[in-house]
């Protein structure tokens, strides 16, 4: 993946992050949904080795 691929998936997964992080805050409850979909955004980047690591803190916990 070459530096302008990586720059681009980096903030199209931050925009995700943030779409998601906002909803879960602006419903007030936590959905299971909501919770994985943010988890796997993160393990996306984390896979592809993105600079995220702000959100990494903010991992949101789901039970399996």
């Amino acid at each position: 993946m070459d530096k302008l691929e990586k720059e681009v998936m980096t903030d199209a997964v931050l925009l995700y992050l943030e779409q998601i992080n906002l909803e879960l805050i602006r419903t007030n409850r936590s959905s299971e949904i909501g919770k994985r979909r943010f988890n796997m955004a993160l393990d996306i980047a984390k896979k592809f080795d993105l600079d995220i690591l702000d959100w990494e803190s903010e991992r949101k916990e789901v039970l399996k």
